[in-house]
């Protein structure tokens, strides 16, 4: 083939830019692709397990605020007393539902191996905790 005509030279780029098209299709197909895995681990693993830790981490703020309620009320034996104190256990109860639904939100997540090697970590220091 001529390269020297017009013609040829014309053909030549449509072939390049045909070949340099479908070169960034494929990069742009395998990027959307890896972001597309990453936003699921996100929407389905990642997000779960921290809405499942704000959940313990908010309960067991709750039940510190509760305990400390009950030592205040524990000897005031008025009725004012008698109705903070069943206050504070009602909300130490209701902490400690909140602490569980977290519990059972991030045991149910996949986990990897480092994270799982963590949490069971955790778990000895919040029994310790409890």
């Amino acid at each position: 083939m001529n390269f020297n005509s017009l013609k040829a030279k014309l053909l030549l780029i449509a072939v390049i830019s045909i070949i340099a098209l479908l070169v960034s299709s494929l990069v742009g197909i395998n990027g959307i692709r890896g972001a597309q895995d990453d936003i699921n681990k996100i929407g389905k693993n990642t997000l779960p397990s921290i809405v499942g830790l704000s959940m313990i981490n908010e309960g067991q703020t709750a039940v510190k605020a509760a305990m400390l309620g009950t030592a205040i009320y524990e000897n005031d034996y008025s009725n004012v007393g008698k109705e903070g104190f069943e206050t504070m256990l009602k909300q130490q109860k209701k902490a400690w539902d909140s602490i569980d639904q977290g519990l059972k939100i991030y045991n149910e997540i996949s986990q990897s191996k480092e994270e799982e090697a963590l949490w069971k970590e955790s778990l000895k220091s919040w029994e310790a905790w409890k």
